[in-house]
């Protein structure tokens, strides 16, 4: 599914991007990045979260700390095809990510557990759900540390006015149409003028 059919805009990226780098970013810190009021970025977040784009935030702490040990299984699907085999069903405390390519057949898990013998259990778990696990490999060193955030982030948004399209200085003020389109302006009077010249015109419903 594309971005635009998603509602997805330029705005909502750059608040992602923000996110990504810092997921605990304040909702009044993200306004002053991007340029639309508290309530809007509020609003987009519950929206985002809503889809599915935003799946959470967690603290992402050192394993070695806790004494854990990281392993990588790879897995495939019998004869290389998805069929009916289901790989949430391996999923559990110790299992921190699964990838899986449901084209391919082919998968990963990324598994962290305090027990040596605890990667024996994960690796019968995803057997028994049909799966055939080609190889376990023992991580003991993890290479950068930094979440991943798209290249090339915008360092803001510059929004148009929709009525005179010019950029907006300041925060500008927000209409949201019953379709759930937002429209961004100078001020009420350039929204005024804007509803006033399309209803004339007969593009927008009174």
């Amino acid at each position: 599914m594309s971005l635009r059919s998603r509602g997805i805009d330029a705005i909502d990226i750059e608040i992602l991007r923000i996110l990504a780098k810092d997921c605990t970013t304040t909702i009044n810190k993200i306004s002053q990045a991007v340029g639309v009021s508290v309530p809007n970025v509020r609003k987009r977040i519950r929206r985002l979260k809503a889809l599915g784009v935003i799946r959470g935030c967690k603290a992402s702490i050192d394993p070695e700390v806790l004494g854990a040990l990281t392993y990588l299984i790879l897995f495939q699907a019998p004869g290389g095809e998805d069929g009916d085999t289901d790989i949430s069903a391996v999923k559990s405390s110790e299992i921190e990510r699964i990838f899986y390519s449901s084209k391919r057949g082919f998968g990963a898990v990324l598994a962290r557990t305090l027990d040596p013998g605890g990667v024996d259990e994960i690796v019968r778990r995803i057997e028994k759900a049909g799966f055939q696990v080609e190889n376990t490999i023992f991580i003991d060193r993890e290479v950068g540390d930094e979440p991943w955030v798209p290249e090339k982030p915008l360092t803001k948004v510059q929004a148009k006015c929709s009525f005179c399209q010019s950029i907006i200085v300041g925060r500008p003020y927000t209409v949201v149409l019953d379709d759930g389109r937002i429209l961004v302006f100078h001020n009420e009077r350039c929204a005024e003028a804007y509803f006033k010249l399309n209803l004339d015109k007969g593009r927008l419903k009174g």
